[in-house]
């Protein structure tokens, strides 16, 4: 699996002829098996840049490829989970997990969403309705229908920000189980460093005003992770210092001074 993403910008338009940069001159490559976090703060693109890699909008300039084919719709090969779980009320969780199997025999398809339930810890709610469901489980269950497929690239936009503390730790130890189990390329969009930390192997720090890539942060330590520990703390005041400089709009190039902050900035 390779993704590419080169020089991307994505505007809106605003009343009055007016526009809104959402992110700018975006440049990032993520290979087989990478579990990446993109991390900044509201309004810095994280969620624009993860529907360009889904395929659900364009970029107004610059390319996403997935394995060399540009990206410019979704992809049986692309799952993603999104903030809620948007389970279908009318459909039970067997059915909203196996709602985009298409073109499968049908004791395969009932196989194959029996197996993902077992995996994600809800192999008896198959029957039940997605009221009856907790948070958590709801979640896991929008991780099933995700998976059911067998994507090569799972997108995570924010998907444990509405649950507490201890199903978040829950979740995330499922999440990295089911990513060494089947051995997927992962991208997941977050604003919570320590999250970040636990989970991934490269933090990507965006920057608002536009939304741009400010640095990124190797995290090599073994899983689990203890956030007490030096490396992280010291890589938890890298990002902090990545964020600072991210809140600031980038200055405009067109003049000596931004032209000196631009260097400082690359070469940081």
């Amino acid at each position: 699996m390779s993704l590419v993403i080169s020089s991307v910008n994505r505007h809106f338009d605003l009343d009055k002829g007016r526009q809104v940069q959402a992110l700018k001159g975006i440049d990032l490559a993520v290979g087989q098996g990478d579990f990446v976090c993109l991390l900044g703060g509201s309004g810095c693109g994280k969620s624009t840049l993860l529907r360009l890699i889904a395929g659900l909008d364009q970029p107004n300039s610059g390319s996403l490829t997935l394995n060399g084919t540009p990206i410019d719709q979704p992809r049986d090969e692309v799952g993603i989970v999104f903030q809620e779980p948007r389970l279908l009320p009318w459909q039970r969780v067997s059915a909203n997990v196996g709602f985009g199997l298409k073109g499968v025999e049908k004791g395969a398809k009932k196989e194959r969403i029996q197996g993902i339930l077992d995996e994600v810890g809800l192999g008896d709610k198959g029957k039940s309705w997605p009221r009856q469901l907790s948070g958590g489980q709801a979640q896991r269950a929008a991780i099933a229908r995700a998976l059911v497929q067998a994507p090569e690239l799972l997108l995570l936009d924010e998907p444990f920000s509405a649950v507490d503390a201890l199903t978040r730790a829950d979740l995330h130890e499922l999440l990295l189980g089911l990513w060494r189990e089947h051995g997927f390329t992962t991208i997941m969009v977050t604003h919570d460093i320590d999250e970040a930390l636990a989970l991934a192997d490269r933090i990507v720090v965006m920057g608002a005003n536009p939304g741009r890539l400010v640095g990124e942060v190797l995290v090599s330590q073994r899983r689990p992770r203890n956030p007490s520990a030096p490396g992280q703390q010291q890589l938890r005041r890298t990002i902090l210092d990545m964020l600072a400089q991210g809140k600031a709009r980038q200055p405009d190039p067109s003049t000596r001074e931004n032209q000196d902050d631009e260097q400082i900035r690359r070469v940081a």
